[in-house]
């Protein structure tokens, strides 16, 4: 009798120092991933600072549309919903969700289905020409991207010149369109967009 309470109570504590150590593992997951959430802000902050770009991080278009990244300059508008959680992606581009492989090996990797940073994006993209449609700003250029965080491997089908990592993100940049000037008036989308003036 007193071997099988001594086994039972050492399963117990074994079940619970393995639930303490996955909720561990969460947690330190999530704050990286929102570390490396906070430096795609920061790339953009830093190319934006001398083009007199209004760039905002956790904001909605119109206040129903959540975007990571939302970036107004002379050039027209950017937004860029992050694809931030360690592991590798699956699926095609247009599709409303992606498969995310999490684990150190293919086989026994956990799968489960996220929702399409891009899709969330294009949502946000089409809101955003509804607003400014509404405000009378016409022919102002919207370029979505999703930014791999922490350069996870994507298997996106034709997710070429969408999906960037870091550096991808930074040389496109610096590419010459965003330095063109096409008057756009960034008070006036921020207004539209119901989003804080920042000049």
């Amino acid at each position: 009798m007193n071997d099988a309470l001594f086994w039972y109570w050492v399963l117990m504590g074994l079940s619970v120092l393995a639930a303490i150590i996955i909720v561990i593992r969460s947690v330190r997951r999530s704050r990286f991933s929102a570390s490396t959430k906070k430096e795609v802000g920061s790339i953009l902050r830093k190319h934006g600072m001398l083009r007199q770009w209004w760039v905002y991080n956790d904001v909605s278009v119109g206040g129903d549309c959540p975007v990571d990244h939302l970036v107004i300059g002379p050039f027209g508008v950017i937004i860029a919903c992050d694809l931030y959680q360690k592991g590798s992606y699956y699926g095609d581009l247009d599709k409303e969700e992606w498969i995310l492989a999490e684990g150190p090996q293919e086989e026994a990797a956990q799968k489960s289905r996220i929702p399409s940073p891009l899709y969330q994006a294009r949502k946000a993209e089409s809101r955003a020409r509804e607003l400014l449609g509404k405000s009378h700003i016409y022919n102002t250029p919207i370029d979505v991207f999703v930014p791999l965080t922490q350069d996870q491997p994507a298997f996106i089908t034709g997710g070429a010149g969408i999906l960037l990592k870091r550096r991808e993100l930074k040389d496109t940049l610096d590419r010459v369109k965003y330095d063109k000037d096409n008057q756009v008036d960034l008070a006036a989308v921020a207004k539209a967009l119901n989003l804080p003036a920042k000049g």
